[in-house]
């Protein structure tokens, strides 16, 4: 039996037009700008009008941590969801930057950074180590650990520079969490720079839903949202992440089209088979309009005729559940053995 999903706070701020461009200036990442010759660079720090976040942990005195933080140029200061028992998983932001823009590079600073003691604090706090980046148009980006631990890169073919993303909003899913050695429950974004240039808008979309359509971006966004603050205390289980991979990768799919009609409508229901698993799986989504958004009223995940269970890994690449053990990279090792002299001494 479906459960009613609670409605978590959302958080919303409105930023200034110039975020530090002239202090990013010598971190833009070479993929960003031209080459030599003394050529005129062809993309710039992008600024974001709007930051919109699935759930926002409450301040401590005078430390907040919300979703404007991604934005303000400073390291130092961090958006942590209000998602424990979750470990941030299924958690998102979104960013509007109040015109379309042709993304060239994104750069993600996990964890917290800056001040005092701050390779203790990145070690210490708990950071995404993969994130899924969806564009208006369903444009996806996919972020996993590069060079630096600290950072997310975006994984892509050819490179955004070859292939730029062009979008008004850009919205981060958590999908991966690895721990600190203070827990799992404070997980933490500092930065997020968008680089990129002025773009064009698509035309307005007719005929039959297709997988690459921006309508069914609008469909993928409800459930994100649902499912956001369904596992908001605990971790999104079956119907949200295996839900999403059927709508990530959804090029062949027999669900689709959609055709127009039906998702003009008032109500949409999907009935989505996934004959790949071992046991056959089949989940139901039904939307509601809500202007020109969509909410999801039902989701539900069956398999084999009971209701689908197994709650998400924390981190579903690495083979092990990092809850279980404590992942020291290289730059920790030394904030280990702090770490573990103060536990000795309590």
């Amino acid at each position: 039996m479906m459960t009613r999903l609670a409605r978590s706070s959302r958080f919303t701020q409105r930023t200034g037009v110039a975020l530090g461009a002239l202090a990013f200036a010598a971190l833009v990442p070479a993929s960003a700008a031209a080459g030599g010759g003394g050529e005129e660079a062809v993309a710039e720090l992008v600024a974001v009008k709007r930051v919109e976040a699935s759930s926002t942990r409450a301040a401590e005195g005078e430390v907040k941590f919300d979703a404007a933080h991604l934005v303000d140029g400073r390291p130092e200061t961090v958006w942590q969801p209000d998602a424990r028992g979750a470990s941030g998983l299924g958690q998102w932001v979104r960013l509007d930057f109040g015109r379309e823009v042709a993304i060239t590079g994104v750069e993600i600073l996990t964890g917290a950074h800056g001040g005092e003691g701050a390779e203790d604090a990145w070690c210490d706090t708990a950071r995404p180590v993969g994130l899924t980046a969806y564009g208006d148009s369903g444009q996806r980006l996919y972020f996993g650990p590069g060079g630096d631990p600290r950072r997310l890169t975006v994984s892509t073919p050819s490179g955004l520079d070859a292939s730029p993303v062009t979008t008004r909003t850009l919205t981060l899913v958590i999908r991966g969490v690895e721990r600190g050695m203070l827990g799992l429950d404070d997980v933490a974004i500092s930065e997020v720079r968008v680089f990129g240039k002025p773009g064009a808008a698509a035309p307005p979309e007719s005929g039959p839903v297709t997988c690459d359509s921006a309508r069914l971006q609008v469909l993928r966004a409800a459930v994100i949202e649902a499912c956001a603050r369904r596992y908001q205390g605990s971790r999104p289980k079956a119907e949200c992440t295996a839900l999403f991979g059927q709508l990530d990768y959804c090029g062949e799919a027999a669900w689709l089209p959609i055709e127009a009609a039906e998702y003009a409508g008032p109500t949409l229901s999907l009935s989505i088979e996934d004959m790949e698993q071992p046991l056959p799986v089949s989940y139901a989504v039904t939307f509601a309009r809500a202007g020109d958004r969509w909410t999801v009223e039902s989701l539900t995940c069956r398999q084999s005729g009971e209701p689908c269970g197994l709650a998400q890994s924390l981190d579903p690449d690495s083979g092990s559940d990092p809850d279980r053990e404590l992942r020291s990279p290289e730059l920790c090792k030394t904030a280990k053995g702090r770490w573990l002299k103060r536990k000795k001494k309590r």
